[in-house]
């Protein structure tokens, strides 16, 4: 309506509207209210106060005809208008004339404001008050307290009739009458409110009752505008809030007239509205705080909202308590005991009734006997938590600490709540309302409880209901918001992150148990301020992560929530987690992970289901890098810890099986924390569901981390070698995780579970989109349970009718729908499943780990039957047996498995299609490089499953082939291609390869037992024209013993050339790898002293030229390995003994050549000469062809054939042919004395560059400690003060010259040769301290660096020193102030007490002298009593104690001794002793000068006095 008449009214003013418009807006202007009227009224006056400088004549004119034009209409009175309006509006109407109106409101102002009422004074008596006070002081005796309902009504009506009268007779003021009538309610208000509320509510004074609401408004505005009540009451009520200030009034009056004015509001006599005006207070200061303002701004709203809280009126109290700021104590208080008895018929039926019948709660507070009337009952849970309830909740916050069994029933209410709500469908409803308390009420008040633990599991209790994700942001909200609600907490905060940085400062690995109490008691109410700062010093320094981690064992299941909600609040943030090498993780992330993984395993209830999720979420939106998280809660919680270079016991440990791993390789079955730590992660990975999609995240991280694109176009961004530098370092980590993720579930996952949840491989391969390789990581245990489970069908091996395994023909039916159809020409699905389903553990037997771990096992069992331990010696046992079962099982399985592919070997490779080369190619792409490449110990199995493939004769599988292509072709590239893991797998793969063919090259019988063997077509060397394996091999056409020497001669020169171009290369990943691999290989290759001195050299020149770290280290590091493994290099012509070229090519000549060769080898000489050939033939050699067919070679022409059989053309480096040497024992005699000669020569030039270099170390040292001795004389001349100020003169000129170049330094290095024309052992034969020429004027210098920066370092740590002693003294000299005053005084109460002992004694002497003696006359006592208070006086300490003997406080008690004797001596020496024959010497008042004067050096012996002679020149002139 007004926004109606303010728009009609404007638009008429400003010419928008004629005013006949106002004809349809006062159609009915009969059925106008008087709010209305004061709504038009208000409307034309705030049009004409705001457009004031804007109205114009004409808009004046106009607003004027809309008065007049309500006027006309008699909607409002002319005496409304006069009272509400301006007097120059009115004028301008013509109601009115301005001058004579103004004339007549200056004399109604006049007689009003300043006229006095005289008739009152003049005619009022104060016999009529006095009587009145006597009247109310009788009905307010003792005895009228217990008084019945009619009794006190027919003595209320008496009193006001008495009252009536009075005020007739003698003329009263009836507002003065009433007056009194408060001021004496106000003194009586607890004994006698029922009498005077009875007089005023049947007085003249009483109002219309008042309409209270039923229910609450929620426009808290207008609650109260119904209430009604005496506006002269309310006016004399409030007076008296100012009339009562003073000391002279009676105590506590201001509490006396709350409640009075709580009772007249509460009975409807007085309104709120009219007494709040009186009471508001505006004396404030800025700097006053929050309980300050409380007190002195609003402390009448205080005191009246406690008052009518008191009697339980919660109604009006409300209006002041919403003027308050914030909630008081007090205020809080008052509600609690509201509440405890309103949610009395809720809590009763789940009470705890343990000590028999429950008493009901009782207000307490509350002297008011009719309180229960205005409080309301709570008869359901849902009444509590909506409307009353709730307000009266958000009315304790945050105090509801101070009534903790109220808070407890709360709780208590809350839990029953939502258990029995589970099974409503309002459960949701229910839950969002205990939230919202939990967020506003209870969350406020658990951070003021200080050391609560019961109110903490209570209300854990209830926090369990919601998931972690509700409860996260509760705890977030908390954290954030929670704490700026109230100014308590506010200080709260800032006091508990005050403490809490003093305890973290504090904490050391020695004290964490006595700090995790203090800091756990403090973090009980208030764990999220806490423990951000304990995180936050984790981040900073990873030697706190032990203490905190301990120091956690105090906390609560909350706490523990509340922590691992705060370690993801750090994990989520956008701080950067990549170093800038692009490599490497930031320290923070590395130490948060850490300790992320420590905390999950040392504590149970930290939730991992949280963490595993925030996982998850990470790979989904392919951040790899907190994939550490995972890594390291499964190497903290399980034990498994997979470590980047393995060694080879770890690699053997890995074909164990379960029990030898764990306990061996990661020592999880002696832990006991582990034990349990790893089946809690299982439980809550199976739990949560979270197996499959953990691993094929990660999975599909490994398989997206190689083909980065950028956010334009899926363009490549790898651009640089540090790009592929840090690609690769990404993906090593990422596959590592794999590989341990996958370690765990074998060991820790039951596999009925396991084999529940992993889906097969055509969901794996082509929903999720993982690679085969890792999908047969993660299907491996399960395939190996099935087959376990159906092993009486599967590993039947006397059935010859069953080849494959049953648990794997579905396998086998999916695998082929996983690959193009091409692929199954080269290998079958059946020898591909075969393959990917075996591991380590079914073709290798590590039955020396197995001793190792019995031994080990055992030997801990007896320990503990010796201390008499049953759970570790019933441990131990299990262990014991469970490795002395798997020591047996394990080779028999083995010799299964081995059984199990003899029946299938015939099988794998008899396809229609099937030929040589797409066997090994099909092979080397799906199966072994896949493979080989992921772990050591998968590289280890696919070498050792060729050897077997090999050993069981394959049918039509090329081993020879396959060794040539992996030697000869892949070895370059693959390793150019690799990551820096990959390439050490690799290279493992190609140690157990060599390790295997280096048996069968060293020993003969071994070759033809494993490598021939009975017709084995590894080896064969002629194939059909379909390159198919014949029925029945010829003897001619495998490879013989020599033949496969030289064969092994040419892997090796093929590899040489490999890694040749690798270090030759410019690229950082070629060079990495290349070293990575020859390091992994040392043992087996180079084994030719040729090759290793190549390849030393090669690496040698990497490792002094290189500029990059990282490749350098590498570099020296295989030059180490390479130097230890020289003694075993072998010339090549013994690594291969060359066959004789003989025209015929039969199989008989080659048998006997090969026969000779074994059998009349007799001498070295003879053997040499037998293997030399002629220097070039004559004559062409004849055409023979190649018997090495499996071989592949570049040549074709027979020519060539003839020339590239000849080995010495596999390697580059080598000619064609041995040089021809007549007499071979005389040349190599000369060479050698040669060397000798230049050994010589070098060792005589060692030796004169040590004699210089030693000699030049000799003359430094001398000037070193000469200039050292030179600047402690200067010091020693200073005190401390001149010493600082002089300290850096003194460095600058105590510099150390730089020692001049070594002479003849330039016609040394002229004698040296050319380093073309130096021997190969040249560099080999170096000492290794010995260092080049050019070089030694910079290690002096960098010497002279070291040193100069040493004596530095010394002068400082002396300074500051100094000054910490200083600081020291001065801070000893004030805390001890108060001690030398304290001193002085009991000095003086001595010295008194000594001169009235002197006193009463030498009266008794005199005395006792005048009896004895009566002619000894009184001088001469008198003389003696004063040189026996003399020496007193000498001997006893002076009052006044200057620093000196302040210093010797601190000193031993024998210099103390010494010293005061030396003082007293000197005092009484002019008195007593004779003068000495020198000027005595003046002490000095510091302790340092004393000190030089009695000790020479300065420092103070207390056994010097003892010696004859020894001291000081005084003491023995003394």
């Amino acid at each position: 309506m007004e926004d109606t008449f303010r728009q009609a009214f404007i638009q008429i003013v400003q010419g928008k509207k004629p005013l006949s418009s106002l004809d349809q807006l006062f159609s009915n202007s009969q059925s106008l209210s008087e709010t209305d009227k004061d709504i038009i009224l208000d409307t034309i006056w705030y049009i004409e106060s705001t457009f004031q400088d804007d109205l114009n004549t004409e808009y004046r004119t106009k607003l004027a005809s809309i008065v007049k034009y309500i006027f006309s209409k008699k909607i409002i009175d002319i005496k409304q208008f006069k009272t509400r309006l301006e007097v120059s509006l009115l004028a301008a109407t013509g109601l009115v004339d301005e001058k004579i109106f103004n004339r007549r409101l200056v004399r109604i102002n006049t007689s009003m404001l300043y006229k006095q009422q005289k008739y009152n004074l003049l005619r009022e008596e104060n016999e009529g008050y006095a009587k009145l006070i006597c009247e109310l002081a009788q009905h307010c005796d003792p005895e009228y307290i217990a008084e019945t309902e009619s009794a006190l009504n027919e003595r209320a009506n008496s009193l006001l009739e008495q009252i009536k009268m009075l005020i007739g007779y003698f003329h009263l003021d009836p507002n003065r009458v009433l007056d009194l009538i408060l001021d004496v309610f106000v003194v009586n208000v607890r004994e006698h409110h029922e009498f005077f509320l009875r007089l005023l509510e049947i007085s003249p004074w009483r109002p219309e009752p008042p309409q209270i609401p039923n229910g609450i408004n929620d426009d808290r505005s207008f609650m109260w505008e119904n209430d009604l009540g005496n506006p002269s009451c309310a006016q004399l009520l409030g007076t008296k809030y100012q009339r009562y200030e003073g000391d002279d009034m009676i105590p506590n009056v201001f509490e006396s007239l709350y409640e009075v004015s709580a009772l007249l509001i509460h009975r409807g006599l007085v309104s709120v509205g009219d007494l709040h005006p009186h009471i508001m207070i505006d004396e404030i200061t800025e700097e006053m705080e929050w309980k300050n303002l409380l007190e002195v701004q609003h402390r009448h709203e205080l005191g009246l909202a406690c008052a009518l809280l008191s009697i339980g009126d919660l109604y009006h109290a409300r209006y002041y308590i919403y003027q308050l700021p914030h909630i008081h104590p007090e205020i809080a208080h008052k509600v609690c005991e509201i509440l405890h008895i309103s949610i009395e018929p809720i809590y009763a039926p789940i009470a705890p009734n343990i000590l028999g019948s429950r008493k009901s709660p009782t207000f307490t507070g509350s002297w008011y006997h009719r309180w229960s009337d205005s409080i309301s009952m709570f008869n359901t849970i849902d009444e509590l938590i909506l409307e009353e309830g709730r307000e009266l909740l958000n009315l304790v916050s945050p105090f509801f600490n101070d009534d903790i069994i109220l808070f407890t029933k709360i709780l208590r209410l809350a839990l029953r709540h939502l258990t029995i709500s589970r099974s409503t469908p309002n459960i949701h409803q229910v839950e969002t309302a205990w939230l919202d308390i939990i967020r506003s009420v209870i969350l406020p008040s658990i951070s003021m409880c200080e050391t609560n633990p019961g109110v903490i599991t209570d209300f854990w209790d209830v926090l369990c209901h919601y998931p972690y994700e509700i409860r996260y942001g509760i705890y977030g909200e908390w954290k954030s918001e929670s704490y700026n609600l109230h100014p308590v907490l506010r200080d709260l905060k800032t006091n508990i992150i005050r403490k809490a940085r003093g305890i973290m400062k504090r904490i050391t690995d020695d004290n964490y148990r006595q700090k995790g109490r203090e800091i756990s008691k403090l973090a009980t109410g208030n764990p999220a301020i806490v423990y951000s700062i304990a995180l936050d010093q984790v981040q900073r320094y990873p030697n706190m992560i032990t203490p905190v981690v301990e120091a956690c064992r105090y906390l609560s299941d909350f706490a523990y929530d509340v922590l691992s909600y705060l370690m993801l609040e750090i994990l989520a943030s956008d701080k950067p987690r990549i170093k800038d090498d692009g490599i490497n993780m930031v320290d923070w992330l590395q130490n948060i992970s850490l300790f992320c993984g420590q905390i999950c395993r040392k504590y149970e209830p930290i939730d991992l289901r949280s963490i595993l999720q925030y996982v998850i979420n990470q790979l989904q939106l392919d951040n790899d890098v907190d994939l550490c998280v995972i890594s390291q809660l499964i190497t903290n919680l399980s034990g498994i810890e997979l470590s980047v270079i393995p060694s080879e016991s770890d690699v053997l440990l890995m074909s164990g099986f379960d029990t030898l791993r764990k306990t061996r390789l990661y020592n999880i079955n002696l832990n006991k924390n582990v034990r349990r730590s790893s089946a809690r992660l299982s439980k809550t990975i199976i739990d949560t569901g979270f197996l499959t999609p953990l691993a094929f995240y990660i999975a599909q991280m490994c398989q997206k981390i190689p083909f980065p694109v950028s956010d334009e176009n899926n363009i490549l961004s790898i651009s640089t070698s540090s790009d592929l530098k840090q690609l690769g370092a990404k993906l090593d980590t990422v596959r590592n995780t794999y590989v341990q993720y996958m370690e765990f579930l074998t060991l820790n996952v039951d596999m009925k579970d396991h084999h529940r949840m992993i889906p097969d491989i055509i969901e794996l391969c082509n929903k999720y989109v993982v690679q085969p390789e890792y999908t047969f990581m993660l299907l491996r245990p399960k395939l190996n349970y099935l087959i376990k489970s159906q092993y009486d069908t599967t590993m039947d091996v006397d059935n010859d009718n069953i080849i494959w395994q049953p648990a794997l023909r579905d396998v086998i039916e999916q695998v082929q729908h996983i690959h193009p159809p091409h692929v199954w020409n080269g290998i079958s699905p059946e020898f591909y499943t075969t393959f990917w389903q075996l591991a380590l553990y079914d073709l290798q037997f590590p039955a020396q780990e197995y001793q190792k771990a019995i031994s080990e096992t055992r030997g801990l069992l007896k320990f503990a039957e010796e201390k008499k331990r049953p759970q570790d010696i019933k441990k131990y046992t299990a262990i014991l047996n469970a490795l002395e079962d798997e020591y047996r099982q394990h080779p028999e399985h083995i010799s299964r498995v081995r059984q199990r592919l003899m029946k299938e070997k015939d099988h794998w490779f008899s396809g229609q299609f099937s030929n040589r080369q797409d066997i090994i190619t099909q092979f080397w792409q799906y199966c072994l490089f896949p493979r080989l490449i992921i772990s050591a110990d998968n590289a280890v199995f696919c070498a050792k499953f060729i050897e077997v493939m090999h050993e069981i004769g394959t049918a039509n599988f090329s081993t020879l082939t396959l060794y040539d292509r992996v030697f000869a072709d892949q070895a370059q590239p693959l390793t150019f291609t690799c990551t820096e893991a990959e390439a050490r797998n690799y290279g493992r793969f190609l140690q157990t390869c060599l390790k295997s063919l280096s048996v069968l090259h060293k020993d003969s019988n071994a070759y033809e037992e494993r490598g021939k063997g009975r017709g084995i077509p590894g080896f064969q060397m002629k194939w059909s024209a379909l390159n198919r394996q014949p029925s029945s091999i010829a003897e001619t056409d495998l490879l013989q013993y020599e033949d496969f020497r030289r064969v092994y001669y040419k892997w090796h020169s093929k590899l040489l050339k490999a890694f040749e171009q690798g270090l030759l290369a410019i690229e950082y990943i070629s060079v990495r790898n290349t070293i990575i691999v020859l390091s992994e290989i040392v043992q087996y290759f180079p084994a030719i002293e040729t090759m290793g001195k190549k390849v030393e050299s090669f690496v040698k020149n990497i490792a002094d030229n290189e500029k990059r770290s990282d490749i350098k280290v590498l570099a020296l590091s295989y030059l180490g390995k390479l130097k230890s493994m020289k003694k075993s290099w072998i010339p090549y012509k013994q690594f291969q003994t060359p066959k004789q070229q003989t025209p015929s090519n039969s199989s008989n000549s080659v048998a006997t050549q090969n026969d000779s060769v074994l059998k009349n080898a007799t001498s070295s000489v003879q053997q040499n000469k037998a293997t030399i050939q002629p220097d070039r033939p004559s004559t062409p050699q004849p055409y023979r062809i190649n018997s090495l067919s499996n071989v592949r070679d570049d040549h074709q022409s027979p020519r060539a054939t003839a020339r590239t059989n000849s080995p010495r053309r596999q390697i580059h480096p080598l000619p064609d042919k041995p040089m021809e040497i007549r007499n071979p024992m005389d040349v190599r005699n000369q060479l050698r004395e040669k060397e000798r000669e230049k050994e010589r020569d070098r060792e005589r030039e060692r030796m004169k560059d040590k004699k210089v270099d030693i000699h030049n170390e000799r003359e430094k040292d001398k000037i070193i400690k000469k200039m050292e001795h030179e600047r402690e004389r200067e010091i020693k001349k200073f005190d401390h003060h001149e010493r600082e100020k002089l300290g850096r003169d003194v460095r600058e000129r105590n510099k150390i010259p730089e020692m001049p170049p070594r002479g003849g330094e330039i016609e040394k290095k002229d004698v040296r040769k050319p380093s073309k024309e130096r021997q190969p052992g040249d560099e080999r034969m170096k000492r290794m301290d010995h260092h080049p020429r050019g070089k030694d004027r910079e290690l002096r210098d960098r010497d002279e660096r070291m040193k100069e920066k040493e004596r530095k370092e010394r002068e400082e740590r002396r300074e500051d020193k100094e000054r910490r002693e200083e600081k020291r003294e001065d801070k000893r000299d004030k805390g001890k102030e108060k001690e030398r005053d304290r001193s002085r005084e009991t000095e003086r109460e001595r010295e008194r007490n000594r001169d009235e002992d002197r006193e009463r004694g030498r009266e008794r002497e005199v005395e006792r002298d005048r009896h004895r003696n009566g002619r000894r006359h009184i001088d001469d006592v008198s003389r003696r009593g004063q040189m026996r208070d003399e020496r007193e006086r000498l001997l006893v300490p002076g009052k006044k104690r200057d620093r000196t003997d302040r210093d010797r406080d601190e000193e031993p008690d024998s210099k103390k001794r010494l010293i005061e004797r030396e003082r007293i001596m000197e005092r009484i020496q002019p008195e007593v002793l004779a003068p000495a024959s020198r000027p005595p010497i003046k002490i000095n008042r510091t302790v340092h000068h004393l000190s030089d004067l009695l000790v020479p050096d300065g420092h103070y012996n207390p056994g010097i006095s003892k010696k004859p002679g020894g001291g000081d020149k005084r003491r023995r002139n003394y």
